[in-house]
């Protein structure tokens, strides 16, 4: 058999070496399952429901969480290279600026907010309060930044 002058391999060999890409692509993959598993077993086994049940949908609800998460660890590293002129385009200024500006009118918010509950003695649960501002919060982001992307065409 003749060889393409620098290739060492037959190609049999060659089709069971697997690069270093697909390893880290599998160890994800596998890390995903594996992960997405443990946490549906996990509840499961702390709910006072129906096991299997539990389990399947705690595994289900991890699995695109845990993939991300894999990706971003095993993957990413060596097949995303950060731009180094980032922080010089005119999106990255829009989120900036959409950015700064929801803050002040988050700050603004919470302090109306503040006032109004100390003034009327009102009780409210923090996790709905928290929710609402988080939902403010990106809300107004968004907003203000398709606001400028269209201000700029």
């Amino acid at each position: 058999m003749t060889r393409p002058s620098g290739v060492t391999q037959d190609r049999t060999t060659e089709a069971l070496v697997l690069d270093s890409l697909t390893r880290r692509r599998l160890v994800a993959a596998m890390l995903t399952l594996v992960a997405s598993a443990a946490v549906g077993v996990l509840a499961g086994a702390m709910s006072g429901r129906p096991f299997v049940l539990t389990a399947t949908v705690f595994a289900a609800s991890t699995l695109a969480p845990a993939g991300a998460l894999a990706w971003l660890l095993l993957v990413a590293p060596v097949t995303v290279r950060p731009d180094r002129n980032a922080g010089d385009n005119v999106e990255h200024r829009w989120v900036q600026v959409a950015s700064a500006g929801a803050f002040t009118d988050l700050l603004v918010v919470m302090g109306l907010g503040l006032a109004v509950v100390s003034v009327l003695d009102v009780a409210l649960e923090a996790q709905v309060v928290l929710l609402a501002l988080v939902v403010l919060a990106m809300g107004d982001a968004a907003v203000r930044y398709v606001a400028l992307e269209r201000s700029a065409r």
